[in-house]
């Protein structure tokens, strides 16, 4: 599991809200939507069984491949309930309720389904981490059971403790509810287990960044040595999966931490990284948002011609940013 925002969970589907997770950030960022009301976990556990889960029992004898099978579904299903909450969220725009709440229904259906394969399995196999941990992912991500989630994560280390995914999520977990030790703990052991593991890398990089005080307490470092520790794994990360757009994005955001952590800027890497992040933008969004923040490195390091031609290649993918405008302008003011 990959630090994020939170997608669907199921108090929002009982409530019949449709929330969505930002893809990325962007040049002006909306308000959150409000925190959904809370669901009883009864409310899915008496749910029937779907016929759809039922044809995985034949899978049972063997864990292993019980486990796969089950991801897989559970892969299918959670992504066709975000298909379905998509097409409701925009149908809620276009004042069409009824159709809306029959497709955040099915959209609940197919995340119940997910949760039961796993549940079954569990059924027969009680002690299996693997499973353990995708059911606790699952309830974690989209069902707001977080206090099941983490007794399921410490079950998967209990029964294998090289099991390096639930150290991760109970990492990310305790990070969350400021059990800062007990966070940098876990995914420590996750790293030491699969120290190339791009999303780790990234979470911990994260977790630097983000609670630098409590780390710096921690690892007894200084500001400036937790800035370089969290630009070389975030880096690291980066060159793992240099198509990763959210990965290599996240690297060459990290540089412009450096201004609040004591640490010396290094623009002219960041602007590399800038250009790394646009070799792997998957859409023009991404590519004008590249643009964008290559153009404000520039900016820092008082090199106006570079930056200039970066807002000129933003403007031109949207002429009617009023904001890529601005700093064009402020581009060629830079001596």
């Amino acid at each position: 599991m990959r630090l994020m925002n939170l997608l669907m969970t199921a108090a929002a589907l009982a409530a019949g809200t449709v929330l969505t997770a930002s893809a990325q950030p962007a040049a002006d960022t909306p308000s959150p939507p409000p925190p959904p009301a809370r669901a009883s976990a009864d409310d899915f556990a008496a749910l029937p069984v779907y016929p759809e889960v039922a044809r995985l029992e034949v899978y049972l004898d063997d864990a292993a491949v019980f486990v796969e099978k089950a991801r897989t579904f559970d892969r299918l299903h959670t992504r066709l309930a975000d298909l379905l909450l998509a097409r409701a969220t925009a149908l809620q725009k276009e004042d069409g309720p009824g159709e809306a709440d029959a497709l955040v229904e099915d959209a609940r259906k197919n995340l119940a389904m997910a949760r039961q394969a796993y549940e079954l399995g569990l059924r027969r196999h009680p002690d299996n981490p693997s499973l353990q941990n995708y059911l606790g992912e699952l309830l974690y991500d989209r069902f707001d059971e977080q206090q099941r989630a983490v007794e399921l994560w410490l079950k998967a280390v209990a029964a294998d403790a090289a099991h390096g995914r639930a150290h991760n999520n109970l990492g990310i977990h305790y990070f969350h509810a400021g059990a800062y030790g007990e966070g940098l703990k876990h995914l420590d052991a996750a790293l030491a287990l699969e120290p190339d593991n791009p999303d780790y890398l990234f979470n911990m990089a994260q977790m630097y960044l983000v609670h630098w005080p409590n780390i710096m307490t921690l690892r007894k470092w200084t500001a400036a040595e937790t800035h370089a520790e969290a630009m070389r794994v975030s880096g690291k990360a980066a060159t793992l999966a240099p198509g990763d757009f959210e990965l290599v994005r996240d690297h060459a955001l990290n540089f412009f931490a450096a201004e609040r952590m004591n640490a010396q800027p290094d623009w002219k890497h960041a602007a590399k990284a800038w250009v790394a992040a646009r070799k792997a933008a998957r859409n023009q969004d991404e590519v004008f948002y590249t643009w964008m923040n290559e153009g404000r490195v520039w900016l820092r390091a008082q090199n106006g011609r570079e930056a200039e031609r970066c807002f000129l290649e933003a403007v031109a993918l949207r002429p009617q940013s009023g904001l890529a405008q601005g700093l064009l302008t402020d581009a060629r003011s830079v001596k």
